[in-house]
C-alpha cells in the first residue's frame, strides 16, 4: 500500500449508536483523479441478531470479507473506530499531522473530516 505515503488523506466517520452501521473511510488521492478507498463498518451484535434473515446473510458476507466487525452488546463502542484508524496508519508506518473539522448531525451521529499529511 505504498499509495498512502507522502499524500494528503481524507478520513470520514459516520457514527451510529445502536440500530445502524457505523462506518469509517480513508480516501487517498491517486493520479488521474482517482482515489484509493479504505473502508470498515461496525454493528452491535444484538442488532445483527435482531435483523431479518435476508439482511443477516448480507452482513455475514461482509463479516467474512473483513469489512464488518460485530461489536459485543447492543451499542457501538467508538474505541473500535478509533482503533481502526490507528491500526491503518500504524500498519503503514505513517506519522500524520491532523486537522479536524466536525459537524454534529442529529443526536447520535457525528460526522467529521480528518485531513492528514502522511509521511514515511
Amino acid at each position: 500500500m505504498d499509495e498512502i505515503y507522502d499524500v494528503y488523506c481524507v478520513g470520514e466517520v459516520d457514527l451510529a449508536s445502536t440500530t445502524d452501521l457505523t462506518s469509517a473511510t480513508i480516501l487517498v488521492p491517486k493520479p488521474g483523479g482517482k482515489f484509493l478507498c479504505l473502508q470498515h463498518y461496525w454493528m452491535p451484535h444484538v442488532t445483527f441478531e435482531e435483523a431479518e434473515h435476508s439482511k443477516q446473510v448480507v452482513y455475514q458476507a461482509w463479516v467474512d470479507r473483513g469489512l464488518l466487525e460485530l461489536i459485543p452488546g447492543n451499542r457501538i463502542d467508538y474505541n473500535f473506530v478509533t482503533g481502526w484508524f490507528v491500526s491503518v496508519l500504524q500498519s503503514h508506518n505513517q506519522a500524520c499531522r491532523t486537522t479536524l473539522f466536525g459537524a454534529l448531525n442529529g443526536i447520535y451521529n457525528f460526522c467529521f473530516v480528518l485531513l492528514c499529511l502522511c509521511q514515511t
